[in-house]
């Protein structure tokens, strides 16, 4: 679950807060395709995102409700924070 991978797209889809394509997620991870799907299947099958719609539209969104979820979210939204203020000074 630790892989770069999965990490990648874990921030994209705590930070982006809603839901997503597969497509979007690479766009904005710097991820493959393959490796994008790859991760979240393996993120799916641990409970931390939830897959919505049909084959030709299928949304990701990241799992708040998982017992983790509220942990993930602030590392990732401290980490946010984090870069906003070193960018300013």
């Amino acid at each position: 679950m630790g892989a770069e991978s999965n990490v990648r797209l874990l921030r994209e889809l705590c930070l982006h807060g809603r839901h997503i394509s597969a497509t979007q997620l690479a766009e904005r991870s710097g991820l493959v395709r393959n490796s994008t799907r790859n991760a979240l299947n393996s993120l799916r099958q641990h409970g931390l995102v939830v897959e919505e719609g049909t084959d030709g539209a299928r949304l990701f969104r990241f799992n708040s409700e998982h017992p983790l979820g509220d942990s993930i979210g602030q590392l990732f939204g401290a980490e946010s924070e984090g870069l906003k203020i070193s960018s300013k000074g």
